[in-house]
């Protein structure tokens, strides 16, 4: 299926996908398995889905939940969504794509890292992580302090990926527009990384 037949399966019934899902799916030569940490609406789900990968995705909040759900029905898209705590999340498959983004710094930074350790052991050999969170670069918006638990400084989040090859990684800062009007600047981080023999036999 192209990209352009992927797009609009399933477009109109969400905010559309991350452009970074997009390239870490395009490493594969094939669909494989994919979970979604965190994720909220669905949108990072429904496009591997659109696309032939077998899907899990989950987040702590049941109403997001509720709404991936509806999403995917109408799009027609088999995604496995289901109610799930990051922090006490132990995968019973191994996963070529796992996703995570925009819920690390929701975390205490501990807890943030035991995640991700876990998200590694459940990693296929050459498997990829795109993972996306707040940097330490600009102060975490006011209405928003209270809900944010940490922020990374750059090549922190890295140094949990030991002879994991980085694909890529940016750091910048977002201007961002929310429902009502709501203007935030963020500063994120976002890195695509790759797991290699080295740390499978490290593992």
């Amino acid at each position: 299926m192209r990209d352009d037949e992927i797009r609009e399966r399933y477009d109109p019934l969400s905010d559309g996908h991350s452009a970074q899902v997009e390239m870490a799916a395009s490493l594969f030569e094939v669909p494989g398995r994919v979970l979604d940490v965190g994720t909220g609406d669905g949108r990072n789900a429904l496009y591997p889905a659109a696309a032939g990968w077998r899907v899990d995705a989950f987040d702590i909040h049941s109403p997001a939940i509720e709404r991936a759900q509806r999403s995917a029905s109408l799009a027609r898209l088999e995604v496995a969504f289901f109610v799930a705590d990051a922090r006490e999340f132990e995968p019973r498959e191994s996963y070529d794509l796992v996703v995570c983004h925009g819920l690390l710094h929701f975390l205490v930074r501990d807890e943030a890292f035991a995640v991700i350790e876990g998200l590694r052991k459940s990693t296929t050999r050459r498997g990829v992580h795109s993972l996306a969170f707040f940097s330490n670069a600009a102060p975490v918006p006011s209405d928003l302090q209270h809900l944010v638990k940490c922020t990374f400084p750059p090549g922190e989040v890295e140094l949990r990926y030991p002879a994991w090859e980085v694909v890529d990684r940016r750091y910048y800062i977002l201007n961002d527009e929310h429902e009502g009007g709501v203007r935030h600047v963020h500063s994120m981080g976002k890195l695509v990384t790759r797991s290699t023999h080295r740390a499978q036999r490290a593992q």
